[in-house]
């Protein structure tokens, strides 16, 4: 099917008792247009003189070039020469004996392979019941011969080929580069009768064996190999040996035809990076990621496929056993890692991977480009995260999320998928998603804010991440809080939390450790909330706080919202709050009971609008009295202005004594107290009716 078409001329005799013809080519296309160049054959034949059915013939072709075309590359031989004699019968049309054989000076092929193969002479005898073939070569980096026949029985074979591979020079253009095909110091192959074989129908054995053999490009290496050849010349290797570079493996193969289906199984010391060139452009990729310690990880693989087959057609399933071994800069101690190559994904899956904070169960899938799929990753993991040290292991996205999060370790249950970027961002383009449920029981901070400890839940959709922490631990409080994105195409967050029997003192120094309160506080004001001004006294108490506010997560000054805040178990009026209540109303010397400035519960509703805290009704009780107030705190500039009443007797719960002290309360007609002025130390003024009373 693939020789070339030739235009020839016919010269000869032909007669009663014979004939010889001589064919040649015509120049008519010219030489550089021809795929045949300097084409004659010579073909004689006579009848034999008893029986004149029969003819003996003989005939010789020869050529300067002959150009073949296939698949995967041109093959050009020079000077090549086939001869033949034999006997055939006209009247049944087939040949009783034949003798032939055919040599070349040089073959050179161009395309997928390249390179120039040494000569190899053929030589074909033929009678009836049998065929023979021997294959001879005698070059400097070639000694060839072989022996086949085929019978009624089939085929056999015996012989050997010893190579120097490195006088080979061939090459192979694959998907992972031009590259050289054999190389090395020997190649040796046996072919050798097969009286037992442990296969139906496989007459011939083998034996291979390569000193600093190098196929493809690998590491030079050693091998051996055992098997068989069956009568449709499928191979089979029932015993492979390798050693090349830090690998170390045993194993079988077999090669069959039409289609040219393989199968490799091996076993034994794997460094991944050994056999690149062998796999493809799809083994690489899979650990670009990892680094690998002098111990060589444990590998069992089987691969199968179709060699020039369909793209995608091979599978790849295996298991490694990794020691000392660090996949996108966390090491992890040990582990089994599952792989799975096919057309439509690499997967990759850990199981009992330890690390030296606890181990960790998950996986990571890679679709496989061929799909066209947008899908980057899809990951999976269970159990002890290292988050400090691992955030990347997730992806890009999922560790800016985590970017602010300093913890050694958390448990955690992760499912997501991590989908390329898109050229246009919309809420519908953007697929990635990720659930990640958390339980840290050890300390940890976010954002720079200390805490003991959290369950919850962090997802994220359509762009927009969302948090829900049902059950964490704030400044020896208990709480909960949630926060969602409000829009994908900016920072604006929403915020709910609510906070229980927090230290007041605690509270405040986590805030002023806050990366988002730096940005918006004075470090006079940070040194205030943190109390490293402040009397034991003063830092005692325990805060409640709920709030739901929503803004942009870069600028806090800008959100809004509303709250509660209560302050209690506390002798508030000797806390250094706005200047220190006690001692403000104490400088106007009025007529009090001795417990009237004692205070132990504020509560605060308040309303957040950007730099202003406002206040409706701000309530400051004791047992004896009452201080409730209404106005607003800049937060940003540090300044109040607030108008409180001072009440006698305001928590007393009798209506007819509180009627009786409040008609002798000689503060009776004390009308408002306003505060204004620099939070740390502001103004305080009374107004009885119209006139202001100053301390």
């Amino acid at each position: 099917k693939s020789f070339p078409p030739i235009h020839t001329n016919f010269q000869g005799l032909i007669n009663h008792n014979g004939g010889k013809i001589y064919i040649s080519q015509k120049e008519s296309l010219g030489k550089n247009t021809q795929k045949i160049e300097d084409f004659l054959t010579v073909l004689s034949w006579d009848f034999q003189a008893d029986n004149h059915d029969l003819i003996n013939y003989k005939f010789q072709s020869q050529a300067e070039k002959l150009m073949l075309n296939t698949k995967s590359s041109n093959i050009a031989f020079s000077y090549p020469l086939i001869r033949g004699s034999g006997i055939g019968n006209i009247a049944r049309l087939n040949l009783l004996s034949a003798n032939s054989s055919f040599t070349y000076k040089n073959l050179s092929l161009s395309g997928v392979i390249s390179g120039n193969l040494p000569p190899v002479d053929f030589n074909l005898n033929q009678d009836i019941s049998k065929h023979k073939v021997h294959v001879y070569s005698d070059t400097n980096g070639t000694k060839i011969s072989l022996h086949a026949e085929k019978d009624t029985g089939g085929w056999k074979a015996n012989g050997l080929i010893k190579l120097v591979p490195r006088l080979h020079d061939i090459h192979a253009q694959l998907p992972q580069g031009n590259l050289r095909m054999i190389d090395g110091k020997e190649l040796y192959i046996s072919l050798l009768s097969n009286p037992t074989p442990t296969r139906v129908d496989s007459p011939i054995q083998f034996f291979v064996s390569a000193d600093h053999f190098s196929a493809l490009q690998t590491p030079p290496g050693k091998f051996q190999f055992t098997g068989e050849i069956k009568q449709d010349f499928s191979i089979f290797i029932n015993d492979a040996y390798g050693k090349l570079g830090q690998s170390e493996v045993t194993g079988t193969y077999y090669q069959k035809w039409n289609p040219a289906k393989y199968r490799f199984l091996l076993n034994g010391s794997c460094y991944p990076p050994d056999i690149d060139n062998w796999l493809g452009i799809w083994w690489p990729p899979l650990w670009q990621d990892f680094t690998f310690s002098t111990t060589i990880p444990v590998g069992d693989f089987s691969v199968e496929g179709i060699w020039a087959g369909q793209s995608g057609n091979s599978v790849t399933i295996g298991q490694v056993k990794t020691n000392d071994v660090t996949f996108r800069n966390f090491p992890f101690d040990s582990g089994l890692v599952d792989i799975r190559v096919d057309h439509q994904a690499t997967q990759l899956s850990g199981k009992k991977m330890r690390h030296q904070y606890g181990s960790l169960d998950g996986s990571l899938l890679f679709p496989r480009s061929l799909n066209n799929s947008n899908l980057f990753l899809s990951f999976s993991l269970n159990g002890d995260f290292p988050v400090n040290e691992a955030k990347g292991i997730l992806g890009k996205e999922v560790e800016e999320s985590l970017s602010e999060l300093n913890v050694t370790s958390i448990y955690c249950e992760a499912d997501g998928e991590i989908f390329k970027e898109n050229e246009i961002e919309s809420v519908d383009n953007n697929l990635t998603w990720y659930d990640l449920y958390l339980s840290a029981d050890e300390p940890f901070s976010y954002a720079g804010i200390d805490v003991e400890y959290v369950r919850g839940k962090i997802s994220s959709l359509n762009g927009l991440t969302t948090a829900k922490f049902d059950d964490f631990g704030l400044a020896e409080g208990q709480g909960k809080l949630s926060f969602a994105e409000t829009s994908p195409f900016s920072d604006r967050i929403s915020i709910t939390m609510d906070l229980k029997n927090a230290s007041r003192q605690k509270l405040f120094e986590n805030l002023s450790n806050s990366s988002q309160w730096e940005k918006h506080t004075s470090p006079q004001n940070v040194d205030q909330l943190s109390g490293d001004s402040v009397s034991k006294q003063e830092a005692a108490g325990k805060i409640n706080l709920s709030m739901q506010v929503e803004g942009p997560s870069s600028d806090p000054k800008y959100f809004e919202g509303t709250g509660n805040l209560v302050l209690h178990d506390v002798d508030i009026g000797s806390i250094h709050l706005l200047g220190g209540i006690r001692n403000k109303l104490g400088a106007f010397n009025l007529p009090l009971p001795s417990d009237a400035l004692n205070f132990n519960k504020l509560v605060v509703p308040f309303a957040l609008e950007h730099d202003r805290v406002i206040f409706d009704r701000a309530n400051l009780s004791g047992p004896l009295s009452k201080f409730e107030a209404f106005g607003e705190v800049n937060w940003v500039k540090q300044e109040v202005d607030l108008l409180a009443d001072f009440k006698l007797a305001g928590n007393l719960n009798i209506p007819v004594l509180k009627q009786i002290v409040n008609l002798a309360d000689p503060l009776s007609k004390l009308s408002k107290l306003k505060i204004q002025g620099d939070w740390e130390n502001p103004d305080w003024s009374i107004y009885l009716g119209a006139r202001a009373l100053n301390p």
